[in-house]
């Protein structure tokens, strides 16, 4: 559900998709960015990274879960 609001977000404008990894800073074209949530209960608060980035964002994320 958070990723269809934010793609929908991105649509309408009301979320603006940059142009480059926010963590690498490599610059990807839109589709091959990807919006990453922390939070899923907050689906407008996107990071938005390449696809390696969002590798490691994922894994630490679920790191993170697994030691609570």
């Amino acid at each position: 559900l958070a990723r269809f609001k934010a793609r929908y977000a991105v649509k309408v404008g009301t979320l603006i998709k940059p142009k480059k990894c926010e963590v690498c800073e490599k610059k990807v074209s839109g589709h091959a960015l990807q919006g990453h949530h922390e939070d899923y209960s907050k689906p407008l608060e996107v990071i938005w990274l390449c696809y390696s980035c969002h590798a490691d964002a994922d894994r630490e994320l679920e790191s993170r879960i697994k030691t609570k």
